[in-house]
C-alpha cells in the first residue's frame, strides 16, 4: 500500500502566485506547520486543530518522490498527533529559472 493517498502534482499545478511566494517565504524556516491559509502556526496548544499542511525544504530532485527528510518529519508529527488526522505535504523546491527563484516544481 502506498504512503500517500492521491497522486503528487507541482507547486505550480496547486497554489496561486501569491500562495507560492507565500510559500516560498515559509521555506527558509526548513520545515513549518500551516494553517488553511498558508500561515505559520507558532502556538504548539492550537497546531493540532489547526494543522492542514506540513512544509519541508525538500533536497531531492527526483520529480515524483520526495527525499528523507521527509519521512523523519512524519514521524515527529504522527508521534505528537494523538489523534488521526490527515495532513496535506508540501515538498518546497527552490530552483533558479531564467535568473528569477522559482518553487514551481515543489511537490504536493
Amino acid at each position: 500500500k502506498q504512503w500517500y493517498q492521491r497522486r503528487v502534482r507541482a507547486v505550480g499545478e496547486s497554489f496561486t502566485s501569491e500562495q507560492r511566494e507565500k510559500l516560498r517565504s515559509v521555506g527558509n524556516l526548513g520545515a513549518a506547520f500551516l494553517d488553511k491559509e498558508l500561515n505559520v502556526i507558532k502556538d504548539k496548544s492550537k497546531a493540532v486543530s489547526n494543522l492542514e499542511y506540513v512544509l519541508i525544504s525538500d533536497p531531492s530532485t527526483d520529480s515524483e518522490h520526495p527525499g528523507w527528510p521527509l519521512r523523519n518529519l512524519l514521524t515527529l508529527v504522527s508521534f505528537h498527533l494523538k489523534e488521526k488526522k490527515t495532513v496535506k505535504v508540501i515538498c518546497l523546491r527552490e530552483n533558479i529559472v531564467a535568473g528569477l527563484e522559482s518553487i514551481d516544481h515543489s511537490l504536493f
